[in-house]
């Protein structure tokens, strides 16, 4: 078990519930409520022979200390904890215990159910139902937990912790109603998750990211569907232009009836719809040297879907200055080019390759040039495949060189960059 001091913990081993709420003894709280999760041996109409969890660990911890903080300044309770477990669970194994001391009993049930609720939404945890007839695929326990388990309300001497009853006598021992699933279905990224470099570890590591995408159009739009499809926890879209008609044969997340309406707006509202996981910030802002720094924040990665060389020459220096790795795109008629910087490795930069920073109109963008809308949702599927590359820490990223694609004959060179 993860460390006794702490007040969310992992184990992988069964364990028992009363030295648990010793820990929680106070002559000072008159209220005790507790919960406790357990494996049933069905769920959906399937019979269910074990169940198994996995966490990542180092993020999970922080995750589940804080919620417990905020459980006890938010409800004013003096003791909280909260144990939880990973590895293979038989049927009736405990596998999640939450205990609450407080002076009343009202803060004592609301704590309770406040850690529980967030645990399941918040922290990095998958579980596996293994059926008779298979299994369930490793699937996120946000929003599914309440299906996957026998609620059963504890009582040490005090009231249960079921916030549907009103009081209780003080001996009754009450079964918590099972949560009937949800209408809604959830964000499933087993398929991903089936590939060995990915698991739960890379989905969790997925989830702690943040990614800055300048640009919601024609590469920004296939980056944006697949970075939010993924499971990436924060998007920040950055653009200050507004939908046009003419935009719309290659930016497909949006519709004609949007038109006049700022894309980074329209962007973070699809997104959002897409995986409500995902959260999304919008800033209606085209991106200069003065608001650089402050609007591209603590992000893990910048990816440059812009069509003009002063942005990306910029987002280059900024790299440069900051220490951000920036992954760049552009696009011209049938063909284009991806580059990601590395300053944290030494890495080539735009400036290595072209010293001088082209002057926008000297290369026609889409609207001077032409484009078929499939050119820059290539590119921008190819930036959406190195950025999760990236995230992951996946073998064959692009470093120091330029990737050139011509999509009318399917010629692809990589060109090295001293």
């Amino acid at each position: 078990m993860s460390s006794s001091g702490s007040r969310f913990r992992f184990t992988g081993t069964r364990f028992d519930a009363a030295p648990l709420q010793a820990e929680l003894a106070d002559a000072e709280c008159g209220g005790y409520a507790a919960f406790e999760g357990w494996v049933r041996n069905h769920n959906e109409g399937l019979s269910v022979g074990q169940l198994e969890y996995e966490a990542f660990e180092p993020l999970a911890v922080k995750e589940g200390e804080r919620i417990v903080a905020e459980a006890c300044e938010k409800f004013g309770v003096e003791k909280a904890l909260c144990v939880h477990r990973t590895g293979r669970l038989g049927i009736g194994e405990l596998a999640v215990w939450v205990g609450v001391s407080a002076r009343h009993r009202d803060e004592a049930f609301r704590a309770c159910r406040y850690i529980i609720d967030e645990v399941k939404h918040r922290v990095p945890i998958w579980k596996k139902e293994h059926y008779d007839n298979g299994d369930s695929g490793w699937v996120n326990c946000e929003r599914c937990a309440t299906a996957a388990t026998v609620a059963q309300s504890s009582d040490a001497g005090r009231d249960p912790a079921h916030h549907d009853h009103g009081d209780h006598d003080h001996s009754h021992h009450d079964h918590a109603a099972r949560a009937q699933p949800s209408a809604l279905a959830s964000p499933d990224y087993s398929r991903q998750m089936l590939l060995p470099e990915v698991g739960v570890r890379g989905q969790a590591r997925l989830r702690a990211s943040h990614v800055a995408v300048v640009g919601a159009g024609g590469l920004g739009v296939p980056v944006l569907q697949y970075l939010a499809g993924a499971g990436v926890g924060r998007l920040t879209v950055i653009d200050g232009d507004r939908l046009e008609p003419s935009n719309l044969h290659r930016q497909t997340l949006y519709a004609l009836a949007d038109c006049g309406q700022p894309k980074a707006q329209l962007a973070a509202a699809r997104l959002r719809a897409l995986n409500p996981d995902v959260r999304v910030t919008a800033q209606v802002h085209r991106l200069d040297a003065s608001s650089g720094q402050a609007l591209l924040g603590d992000a893990d990665l910048i990816v440059d879907c812009t069509d003009n060389f002063a942005t990306k020459f910029l987002l280059n220096d900024l790299a440069m200055a900051n220490g951000y790795p920036v992954l760049f795109a552009s696009v011209y008629q049938y063909e284009g080019q991806l580059q990601m910087v590395r300053p944290d490795r030494g890495s080539a930069c735009l400036r290595c390759i072209w010293p001088e920073a082209s002057r926008d109109g000297v290369v026609g963008n889409c609207a001077e040039a032409g484009v078929l809308g499939p050119v820059p949702g290539v590119f921008g599927s190819l930036q959406a495949l190195e950025a999760l590359k990236f995230l992951l820490d996946l073998p064959g990223q692009l470093h120091d060189e330029l990737l050139t694609f011509d999509l009318t004959n399917f010629q692809l060179t990589r060109l090295r960059a001293r």
